[in-house]
């Protein structure tokens, strides 16, 4: 049987044959990915809100709202729990991973602190927590390809650049701050400024404006004018980031509708690509500077990171697209994809159809994209990346 609620994660194991899906049921589902038939089910913790595969064998993570972390593993082809992390997150767990080489696990927390795990033991190896972490709930959490950096973004509105080895902050990035609109009556004629002082565009104009009057906040007392009436907009909060590959650069992407790239060691703003509504999850390509986001809009985008281009469109769900997942994946060639739906009867099924804009299968290494959306499918979408 199918997932009982909403799909939050996809992800392709490291030798491309699995693929596992976790939902808000607290349910993780393993799939067959060249046959699309289950394999395996393990129950969790209640309100999964992510998961991630090891990069080296076949282990699962998976965090929950519940303030704990589980890890499953396969031995002699069967999944079992092998560890669970709770207690020192002071609530839930909303983002977490492996570090890239496998040592640790990491997670971020609604109190806004960053812990490093050792995945054997369960023990936490060391906090990064207050000044050092975010003041708001922890969103995403990724490691770089040796494991030693890691990248965080929260409801902040701000990423930061950990270092495992060194226990410190590398790097602070501001992806959201509050806009301070200044208005002539009407919100037509009004216009934005960052008060970080980075030129933003305005939002789409079709799109409701959401403003609130904040009366005392830092920075805002010089802005009162008898003749104009301003007011600040909150804090978007980042939702998805992460490293592109073989440059020094990083992403984030967040509901400003904003996919930003950012430059590592200068921490400055390179490049803004524009959504048309928030962006609620992105994923780089392993080997190349390509990163593609998931919109609101239901629509899945795929982004030149060096020159801001929007080299791709991905359609065909129905419904907001909840989780993406990249991956180069040796398949045989066939013009069509395999699409797992959810049934009438709750039940997830394989059913072969062909995937919006897509190009049609090579015989080499085939890149993919994944994504599970509360349409009730999860579709692979099939390019050529070079």
């Amino acid at each position: 049987s199918g997932h009982s609620d909403s799909v939050v994660a996809v992800g392709f194991s490291n030798d491309g044959q699995l693929a596992f899906t976790g939902g808000y049921d607290g349910v993780i589902k393993i799939w067959d990915v060249k046959t699309g038939q289950e394999v395996a089910t393990m129950d969790g913790p209640q309100d999964i809100e992510w998961a991630q595969w090891h990069s080296k064998g076949r282990a699962i993570i998976a965090g929950s709202s519940d303030g704990t972390a589980w890890i499953w593993v396969e031995m002699n082809s069967v999944w079992q729990c092998a560890q669970v992390f709770a207690g020192a997150h002071d609530g839930g767990v909303p983002s977490g991973c492996f570090s890239a080489d496998g040592k640790y696990v990491l997670t971020g927390g609604q109190d806004g602190s960053i812990r490093v795990w050792a995945p054997k033991t369960g023990k936490c190896k060391h906090t990064f927590s207050g000044h050092f972490a975010h003041s708001d709930e922890v969103t995403c959490i990724v490691s770089n390809s040796d494991g030693d950096l890691v990248l965080t973004g929260s409801m902040d509105g701000r990423v930061r650049l950990f270092q495992i080895s060194g226990k410190k902050v590398l790097q602070t990035f501001i992806h959201s701050t509050p806009k301070v609109i200044t208005t002539s009556g009407d919100l037509s004629s009004s216009s934005v400024t960052d008060t970080a002082g980075i030129s933003l565009p305005p939002p789409p104009s079709s799109s409701h404006m959401d403003i609130e009057k904040i009366d005392n906040m830092e920075n805002i007392d010089n802005f009162q004018n008898d003749e104009e009436e301003r007011e600040v907009s909150e804090i978007k909060s980042v939702e998805c980031i992460g490293f592109i590959s073989g440059e020094k650069m990083v992403a984030s992407g967040g509901m400003d509708r904003y996919l930003k790239i950012w430059d590592v060691v200068s921490g400055a703003l390179r490049l803004q690509c524009s959504h048309v509504e928030g962006v609620v999850d992105l994923r780089c390509h392993s080997d190349l500077p390509l990163v593609s986001t998931a919109c609101i809009d239901r629509i899945i985008r795929l982004w030149d990171a060096r020159s801001g281009v929007c080299v791709r469109h991905f359609t065909g769900h129905t419904d907001i697209i909840t989780h993406i997942h990249m991956s180069k994946l040796p398949v045989s060639s066939s013009s069509s994809s395999t699409i797992i739906s959810s049934n009438t009867d709750d039940s997830m099924s394989p059913q072969m159809s062909e995937a919006s804009d897509r190009i049609e299968k090579k015989e080499n290494d085939t890149d993919v994209i994944a994504s599970v959306s509360d349409d009730g499918t999860v579709r692979i979408f099939h390019y050529n990346a070079q």
